[in-house]
C-alpha cells in the first residue's frame, strides 16, 4: 500500500482544531460559561477535574492491503482541570500503540502526546500560554518494509500571548533534530481568541442555544492564524453511556449534542465529532456539559480514533 503525501498522524489530528464563529453578525464574539461546575454560578473553593477516556480505533477502507496494514491499539486519553489565583490550568495526556504490519512482519512504536494550557478566568478564557510535545510514528509513503512504512516525530511548541491576548510568540522545536523555530504573531480583533489547547474545554463552556460559531487561534506549524467553524447539531436522544461519574459507576441514558469542528479553508482537512453532555439546569447540571465521546477521522480514509469517556471525577 502506498500513499501520494506523507499522513498527519494520529496525535497531530488529536484535538487540533483551531477555531471557532459566533452565531448572529460574523464579527460576533463568544464568550463561555463554567458549566463545568455543578452550578454555573458558583466557584466551587476546591476545584480538581479529572477525566479518563478509552481510545479506539475504526478501521475504513484506506487500509484495505494484503500486504500492509495500520492498527491503533490500547489508546488512553486524560485531561486534568484545576484553578489557583483565577487562573485555569488544563493539562492533557494521551498514549496510543501504533502496530505496522507488512507481509508476516510487525513492529509496534508508541505515540505519545502531553499539553498544558493556562488561561484567565473570565467570560472569554483569554489564554496565557500553552506547551505541548509529542512524539508520533505516521505512516508514510512506501510500506515496502517495516524501516520505510512510518516517519518518526517529535516535537515541543511553547506559546506565550501577550496582556490583551490578541498576539505573542510561539516556539517549535524539533526533538529529533534539535532545530528551533520561533515566530510571533497577532490576531485580528474580530473573533474571540483561544489556543488549540484549551479548546475542547472552551466548547463546553458555550451556550447550547448555539446553533454555529467561529473562535480564532494561532496555528504554530503552519504559522497561521485560523478559523474554525463549529455546528451544533439537534440533541440527541436515547444513548446509553457507562461510565465512572464521582468513583460510583454509573450506567444511564444521556442526551447530548453532537458539535462538529472543521477549519474554515479551501482545503479543511477532517471533520472532527464531539459529544457534549446536556445542561440539565446551569445551577444543578449533574454532568457538567462533559464531552463524552470523540471522533478523529484520520487522513486518507484510513479510519477514526474514537475517544469514550470512562471515568469523570468532579471535586
Amino acid at each position: 500500500m502506498k500513499f501520494g503525501k506523507k499522513l498527519i498522524s494520529a496525535l497531530a489530528l488529536t484535538l487540533s482544531a483551531t477555531t471557532l464563529i459566533a452565531c448572529g453578525a460574523p464579527n460576533q464574539k463568544v464568550t463561555f460559561k463554567e458549566y463545568w461546575f455543578a452550578d454555573a454560578n458558583v466557584t466551587p473553593s476546591t476545584i480538581l477535574e479529572e477525566l479518563v477516556y478509552d481510545v479506539e480505533f475504526e478501521a475504513a477502507s484506506g487500509l484495505a492491503s494484503n500486504d500492509y496494514k495500520v492498527d491503533y491499539k490500547n489508546g488512553e486519553y486524560k485531561t486534568k482541570l484545576t484553578l489557583t489565583e483565577n487562573v485555569y490550568r488544563y493539562e492533557t495526556s494521551l498514549t496510543i500503540d501504533v502496530i505496522y504490519s507488512v507481509g508476516s512482519e510487525t513492529l509496534e512504536k508508541q505515540d505519545t502526546m502531553t499539553s498544558w494550557v493556562e488561561m484567565e478566568k473570565t467570560a472569554k478564557l483569554q489564554p496565557i500560554a500553552s506547551h505541548k510535545e509529542f512524539v508520533s510514528h505516521t505512516p508514510a509513503n512506501g510500506g515496502s518494509s517495516l524501516e520505510t512504512c512510518f516517519i518518526k516525530y517529535a516535537y515541543s511548541v511553547d506559546t506565550t500571548y501577550d496582556e490583551n491576548g490578541l498576539g505573542g510568540k510561539s516556539v517549535v522545536v524539533n526533538n529529533e533534530t534539535e532545530k528551533t523555530l520561533e515566530k510571533t504573531f497577532t490576531v485580528e480583533d474580530k473573533y474571540t481568541c483561544l489556543d488549540n489547547e484549551q479548546l475542547l474545554l472552551a466548547l463546553r463552556g458555550l451556550s447550547q442555544s448555539t446553533t454555529s460559531a467561529a473562535i480564532s487561534t494561532y496555528a504554530p506549524f503552519s504559522g497561521t492564524v485560523q478559523t474554525l467553524n463549529v455546528k451544533f447539531s439537534s440533541l440527541a436522544k436515547g444513548t446509553e453511556f457507562t461510565f465512572e461519574r464521582g468513583g460510583t459507576s454509573v450506567k444511564e441514558v444521556v442526551e447530548y449534542y453532537p458539535v462538529s469542528l472543521s477549519i474554515n479553508a479551501q482545503l479543511p482537512g477532517a471533520t472532527q465529532t464531539v459529544w457534549i453532555a446536556k445542561t440539565d439546569n446551569a445551577q444543578s447540571n449533574k454532568n457538567r456539559n462533559v464531552i463524552l465521546q470523540l471522533e478523529t477521522p484520520l487522513s486518507y480514509n484510513l479510519g477514526s480514533l474514537i475517544y469514550k469517556l470512562t471515568s469523570a471525577k468532579f471535586i
